[in-house]
């Protein structure tokens, strides 16, 4: 079985239209775990303690979360039912409560001292390490309550992150990725990038199966690949690998794992909590928060921040962690009950630059109604063949398929040939899947895509700005595509129609990205035409 891309599917509410002005995903929220918002380091019901300025979390496995508070010189822990003590730290608090007095003093909880702590880990022993950046150590918190100096004598340490062989890494400001083992040996984790070395990590997460290190620093985020390889992700190729549409990530900070290949990030210049898929390379601003810094991913898949402006943690709800998943099909979702299953398929047109929230599957499912579940497999890059074979050998799981082709789906040497070496074979190529998903009760809707450069001059327009190539609209394929799909026999659509009547509108907004992707609107026209068009052939 072919190894691809999977989306997995939720059920959340679409809605009638994108907010122009904001940039982050619909549907999420943001609510209170605890703290007032007072400044201090009162315990007690997470809705009356306070925090002067909690700057890293971490989780165990029994959904308590740990906070290094580094304004009150403190670790703290939030219960599962919502009370908050102090673990560990003693300082006096100044200045009307807005700084705790450092100090430095192992021994009993009660009575020790930290400076600054802003990285939190719990290891396998139940212990809980501390970065305790500015006396450049690591201390470590025993379950009898007694705390130890782990590792002295680092530079400035932030994030802390176990792998599986107990080995914890260390993001120094000032010495770089370190790795320290059980026994407190303190080595260097691995060779960075010659290219793209790391300079002043902040934040650190181990993946395992395949094991990755994965790395937030002054200049975006490095990954250290299953083979050891560095790469940088970026915004643009001249500095590293990009993301989906060469969208800015931001400054990354703290970072918590949420699924087999994904991380959430903390961006304290932006005030932004934001997603990425590390194989994809799909990249969105999930919330806009004030002044984030830690963050972790609880037993259940919640993700909690604090954030240092309003001195509270937070929990954000209402995004998927399921977002992005890149097995083969087989961890799909589970059919859900008697829904009507639709499996939507095409090159990377059906996925980029979106999360759940605002992709042409979720806005299908919500069009078509509730007993729909829409199941979006983006085969990036891929022509007919692969992805007929593909349809035809999952057809069993579904009870329709929506099928995306384009000049992609061609390919350049079909496509330079031009039509009359290309429209008998894609007729005769949708006729026989066509009569074999009949054979399997299955039903296949078609749906052509103009590409941009056919659609005037307003769409994908830095590029033809970049190339002068602004031009009218150009239709000379559109009649070769529509002759192909009409001689196939298939149920389909093109979108030619819908893209220019949106064009003409006196409201225009952009269809395609300049990266020649869908935009958000473009994906609202796309699937409000799709849905209008196969909502008489679903039963």
């Amino acid at each position: 079985m072919l190894l691809l891309r999977i989306i997995a599917v939720g059920a959340l509410l679409l809605a009638a239209s994108a907010a122009a002005d904001s940039h982050a995903v619909r549907g999420v929220k943001i609510s209170v775990v605890a703290g007032s918002g007072r400044s201090g380091a009162a315990d007690g019901p997470a809705t009356t303690a306070t925090f002067v300025m909690p700057a890293a979390l971490a989780a165990d496995a029994h959904g308590n979360l740990y906070v290094a508070d580094a304004g009150a010189q403190r670790i703290r822990v939030v219960s599962p039912g919502g009370v908050v003590r102090t673990l560990a730290g003693s300082s006096l608090l100044q200045d009307a409560g807005l700084w705790g007095t450092p100090g430095n003093r192992d021994g009993p909880a009660a009575s020790a001292q930290f400076n600054t702590p802003s990285g939190i880990a719990v290891g396998r022993d139940g212990f809980v390490y501390v970065a305790d950046t500015v006396n450049h150590s690591i201390r470590r918190i025993s379950n009898a309550g007694v705390v130890t100096t782990f590792v002295p004598a680092l530079g400035l340490p932030r994030g802390l992150a176990f792998d599986d062989d107990g080995n914890l890494y260390v993001a120094d400001s000032e010495l770089g990725l370190l790795k320290i083992a059980p026994n407190g040996t303190v080595t260097g984790a691995s060779e960075p990038s010659v290219a793209f070395p790391v300079l002043h990590p902040y934040g650190v997460v181990i993946f395992e199966h395949p094991f990755m290190i994965v790395v937030s620093d002054d200049h975006g985020i490095m990954v250290q690949q299953q083979d050891g390889v560095w790469i940088r992700i970026s915004s643009d190729a001249t500095s590293g690998v990009p993301v989906q549409e060469n969208q800015p990530i931001g400054q990354p900070y703290e970072l918590a794992r949420i699924g087999p290949d994904s991380i959430v990030y903390t961006d304290p210049r932006t005030g932004t909590i934001r997603y990425m898929n590390l194989n994809t390379r799909n990249e969105a601003i999930l919330a806009d928060v004030a002044e984030p810094l830690g963050i972790a991913a609880l037993p259940g898949g919640e993700i909690v921040f604090t954030s240092a402006a309003t001195r509270q943690v937070e929990r954000l709800d209402g995004f998927d962690a399921r977002d992005v998943i890149d097995p083969i099909f087989d961890a799909a979702p589970a059919r859900r009950g008697a829904a009507y299953r639709v499996l939507e398929i095409g090159n990377s047109f059906t996925w980029w630059g979106n999360t759940w929230q605002d992709s042409i599957a979720n806005m299908i499912e919500h069009g078509l109604g509730a007993r729909t579940e829409v199941v979006p497999v983006q085969m990036a890059g891929a022509q007919l063949a692969p992805i007929i074979s593909y349809v035809d050998e999952t057809a069993p799981l579904f009870d329709a398929v929506i099928l995306h082709v384009d000049d992609g789906t061609l390919g350049d040497v079909l496509l330079n040939e031009g039509p009359a070496a290309w429209k008998g074979h894609m007729a005769a190529s949708l006729r026989a899947l066509r009569d074999s998903l009949e054979r399997q009760h299955v039903l296949l809707f078609v749906v052509e895509r103009p590409m941009p450069n056919f659609l005037g001059p307003t769409e994908h327009l830095w590029a033809k700005i970049q190339e002068n190539a602004l031009a009218p609209p150009d239709r000379s394929q559109q009649d070769a595509w529509d002759a192909a799909l009409a001689a196939s026999g298939v149920h389909w659509i093109d979108l030619w129609s819908a893209y220019m009547a949106d064009i003409r509108s006196a409201r225009h907004e952009e269809i395609y990205s300049a990266d020649a992707h869908l935009t958000e609107h473009g994906r609202i026209v796309t699937a409000n035409a799709i849905v209008n068009a196969l909502r008489p052939l679903i039963p």
